[in-house]
């Protein structure tokens, strides 16, 4: 049953690349794109490329997100001296965060 499913699967990829022979990298597409839907299904093992390729954005979206987060807290101390009032979106985004560290959860590390 999984087989003929990924079989479909494989040869609907090759077709959307507009061949009609099934290669292997149609599997390793299909495996990628499983592994994103299911991260816990076996079908889905990550490629060397995928790896490569998700390394060095995740590191870019983990630096950027401390950036927002030292920036929201920085916005909420200089409300809470000024007396003004936080509008609801940095409101909304520093929920969960310790002022103190910027992190989620009272300063759980990642």
């Amino acid at each position: 049953m999984v087989y003929n499913c990924l079989a479909k699967s494989r040869q609907k990829l090759a077709i959307h690349a507009k061949r009609q022979t099934v290669m292997p990298k149609d599997m390793q597409c299909l495996c990628d794109l499983w592994k994103t839907i299911d991260p816990t299904s076996p079908i889905g093992h990550e490629s060397k490329l995928a790896q490569d390729t998700r390394s060095p954005h995740d590191k870019v979206f983990f630096n950027r997100m401390v950036e927002q987060r030292t920036a929201a807290c920085a916005k909420v101390w200089d409300a809470a001296k000024g007396g003004v009032q936080l509008d609801h979106v940095t409101a909304h985004f520093i929920k969960g965060l310790d002022l103190r560290t910027g992190r989620p959860d009272g300063g759980s590390k990642r």
